[in-house]
């Protein structure tokens, strides 16, 4: 197993995980890792996520990192903003519920669920995906 976590979260993971991390294998600033890491997508596994620097990321919980969501949230689109990033997706109607652009972004929710995540809400049952 290999995490990928900032050094000041190393104590609190272990903590979490009830036992130590064996050794850590590299170090290098989050500025850095943005330029020759990238995360694959949870949901479609073909897509490649980018990591990108943002002020309002910090070691002061988690792992250090966090997920972006650009559609949905202020901060996440300011930081793909300024890192480039030029594609924002919203999957999601006035109403709360996915759009058809949800099924085409979320393969592995969709086979998940037995069906569409299209016309499914956010909260209730497209959450389970």
């Amino acid at each position: 197993e290999v995490y990928l976590l900032a050094e000041e979260r190393v104590e609190a993971l272990s903590a979490l995980l009830g036992r130590p991390l064996r050794r850590k294998t590299a170090s290098v600033p989050g500025e850095e890792v943005a330029k020759w890491l990238e995360a694959v997508h949870p949901l479609s596994p073909s897509r490649a996520i980018p990591f990108i620097p943002s002020d309002h990321v910090s070691a002061a919980g988690g792992t250090g990192l966090v997920h972006t969501a650009p559609g949905h949230g202020h901060e996440d689109y300011v930081a793909c903003k300024r890192a480039g990033l030029s594609e924002v997706h919203c999957p999601v109607d006035m109403a709360g519920r996915f759009t058809e652009e949800a099924d085409a972004l979320a393969p592995l929710a969709m086979r998940h669920l037995q069906g569409p995540l299209a016309g499914r809400s956010v909260l209730k049952e497209g959450n389970e995906a």
